[in-house]
């Protein structure tokens, strides 16, 4: 008899109970929630959403497999996943709870079974796949796409918060993209969103919202939101960029740490008597 592995077998309880309680939350919907659209964003239904996540098992334990296997996952981008989603909605849009039920328990219980068969070696196998943190315009196989991905974020929510007409909003051209042009683009970027930043703090606008008119259609996001976004994304791009940099034998300065540059840099520096 083989041995049950525990971290594989407590990740396989993990889809079980999770199944379970999708199972129950869809048992409990009335027909007309069944129905409904989950969000003025997502427009699919709680019936099509249910559905979908018992469609998705097979994939993603196929992927889990080839990661375990040492393969490279590299064509699964947001591309991909929108793709798959837009699909299913368009060919299950009239799926029935006895339907979406059913693919949900047998499809979660043959994955919650693959995954048991995992070793503690496959299970602490390095990914060799490629990050993608955002599900638009973001592909991060190369430097270049990397940087590009930082200064177009800072670009385009620079206009947005100006109110402003950005060219480039279906991408950035070549000749845009060498590093002495991405670099004059990033320091012009910066000026133009350090005044916003610094007029919104000035004002304590933080909890106060905008229009966004450059999504289709126009959203509304509050200012320190939207700043907090920016930080936190581009903070995780600098860090990747930082590290191909390494890997190409460019010398780096620190590690991208706040921190760091708060102690290199006066009156920061300055100890504080602890209470």
């Amino acid at each position: 008899m083989t041995k049950k592995n525990a971290r594989a077998e407590a990740l396989a309880a993990r889809i079980e109970q999770g199944a379970a309680e999708l199972a129950a939350f869809a048992e409990g919907l009335s027909e007309s929630e069944w129905r409904k659209s989950c969000n003025d964003r997502d427009r699919r239904t709680l019936g099509v959403l249910v559905h979908h996540v018992g469609t998705m098992y097979p994939i993603e334990v196929e992927a889990a497999k080839a990661i375990a296997s040492g393969k490279s996952v590299d064509d699964v981008t947001w591309e991909v996943v929108a793709g798959i989603n837009a699909k299913h909605s368009a060919e299950h849009g009239g799926v029935t709870r006895a339907q979406a039920l059913e693919l949900l328990r047998a499809n979660s219980r043959a994955a919650a079974q693959a995954i048991r068969a995992f070793t503690d070696e496959q299970l602490d196998r390095p990914m060799k796949a490629v990050v993608e943190i955002l599900p638009w315009r973001e592909t991060t196989k190369t430097l270049r796409q990397l940087l590009e991905n930082i200064i177009f974020t800072k670009e385009v929510w620079t206009a947005a918060l100006a109110g402003t007409e950005f060219a480039n909003i279906n991408g950035t051209p070549d000749a845009q993209r060498s590093p002495a042009a991405m670099l004059a683009r990033l320091e012009k970027t910066d000026v133009e969103f350090h005044a916003i930043l610094r007029e919104v703090g000035n004002r304590g606008d933080w909890d106060c919202t905008f229009v966004d008119a450059l999504c289709e259609p126009a959203e509304t996001f509050t200012f320190g939101g939207v700043f907090a976004h920016i930080m936190t994304f581009n903070a995780h791009r600098r860090l990747m960029a930082i590290d191909a940099l390494r890997q190409l034998g460019v010398q780096v300065e620190g590690f991208g740490d706040p921190m760091e540059y708060e102690q290199s840099v006066a009156p920061w520096s300055q100890e504080i008597p602890a209470r």
